[in-house]
């Protein structure tokens, strides 16, 4: 029976954006189901039939598309367009097809009466959970253009930092291929040819020898066990990271691996700050701000602070303050800023300088990778070589020595 994605808006949780699953035989009997539960969808849409297909059957929107939709809508709306007629221009531009049907269903709810701001919070599976609010604080002010400016510059720069983050990770991943791919090779072709040598030689092999030999076997008769419990383990962590207990744990173990770990953390708080800085400085409300931040923000482990912070500035209280208590995630400039932000009234200006100092932050924390990942690949690769060659060529030297 087919899934079907939904999307809609619960009054009881404050209007928050949820989104959801359903089985239907068809669209129409989906329909049904969720009017029978009292929900009404802002949007719904049959899911892939490829569950396992880890997403290569499904339509994705590149984050450059988006990044390019947002640019030039900003900027046909500043020369003047309406927004209908932004739209139906950019919806002839646009190539990428999934991208191109929603911003089609986007004009077919503004045709029929929509806000803006509501036909995009039916989409915010391809676009930023933040679009629909920021949209709504634009309508509210006429500022619509700037609005999407301040989006697009802060969308444009999450794109590079994430390519700049890929391209910092192919080296070290493409070496580290190949060391597994060659040490593959050896194991399976290469050792059970040695293996057969030394073992007609009658030698005491060295304990090098041994373990790749037993690797070696391992690998020749039980591959396609190991195979298999790879897969199953593989398989395990995903269902288990859809358990909050688990996830919050991971989130924070990955907070903490070395060298990366720093790296990771600064850039989900570069995240935070910049979506904060965008929406305080478009006069979104501040606890409006950080529902929406808490939302969508991923990891458990900033969603839970982001929470404490919602509730203190419910009670009246000092957001910092749940800040100041997270100093395993926020460095303490970031609390004493907002701190004083908060007193001094201007919160956006120093949410912006934050943003720009954790951005070089990043930068510099990158170029810090690669000095330190490049000597320690050099390391490992040395490693397996002297193994390789200590495994082969002992025995080899025994041999010697006996016929001598």
């Amino acid at each position: 029976m087919p899934s079907y994605a939904y999307v809609y808006r619960d009054v009881q949780q404050g209007g928050k954006i949820i989104r959801a699953h359903i089985l239907a035989s068809s669209i129409l009997e989906a329909r049904s189901k969720l009017k029978n539960l009292s929900i009404t969808p802002l949007s719904i849409r049959e899911e892939s039939r490829y569950p396992f297909a880890l997403g290569i059957f499904r339509s994705r929107v590149p984050a450059k598309d988006i990044v390019t939709f947002t640019q030039l809508f900003a900027s046909a709306l500043r020369s003047g367009m309406t927004i209908k007629e932004t739209l139906r221009v950019l919806q002839i531009q646009i190539r990428n097809k999934t991208l191109k049907a929603r911003v089609n269903e986007i004009l077919t709810d503004l045709e029929t009466g929509s806000e803006l701001s509501d036909a995009f919070a039916k989409h915010v599976d391809i676009f930023p959970e933040y679009y629909p609010t920021l949209m709504k604080a634009g309508e509210a002010s006429g500022k619509i253009s700037e609005v999407l400016d301040y989006a697009g510059t802060y969308a444009e720069r999450m794109d590079d930092l994430r390519k700049e983050f890929v391209s910092t990770l192919t080296y070290p991943a493409i070496v580290m291929s190949m060391a597994i791919i060659l040490m593959g090779l050896v194991l399976v072709y290469v050792a059970p040819n040695f293996q057969s040598v030394f073992s007609q030689a009658n030698l005491r092999l060295p304990l090098p020898t041994q373990i790749l030999f037993f690797m070696s076997d391992v690998l020749v008769h039980d591959g396609l066990y190991l195979l298999l419990m790879l897969m199953a383990l593989l398989l395990g962590f995903t269902m288990l990271r859809k358990q909050r207990y688990f996830k919050r744990y991971t989130d924070q173990i990955m907070l903490k691996i070395p060298i990366f770990g720093p790296l990771l953390r600064d850039t989900m708080v570069f995240r935070f700050l910049k979506t904060f800085d965008i929406m305080v400085n478009n006069n979104v409300a501040i606890l409006k701000t950080l529902k929406v931040l808490e939302d969508s923000t991923s990891n458990l482990v900033l969603q839970e602070i982001i929470n404490r912070m919602r509730q203190d500035v419910s009670k009246g209280l000092p957001m910092s303050a749940a800040i100041f208590q997270a100093q395993d995630i926020f460095q303490p400039i970031v609390a004493y800023s907002i701190s004083v932000g908060e007193r001094s009234g201007d919160l956006g200006g120093s949410l912006n300088r934050l943003s720009q100092y954790l951005d070089r932050e990043i930068t510099y924390s990158m170029k810090l990778i690669s000095s330190r990942v490049d000597p320690l690949l050099t390391s490992i690769l040395g490693a397996i070589v002297l193994f390789l060659a200590l495994s082969i060529y002992l025995p080899i030297f025994d041999m010697a020595s006996a016929v001598r």
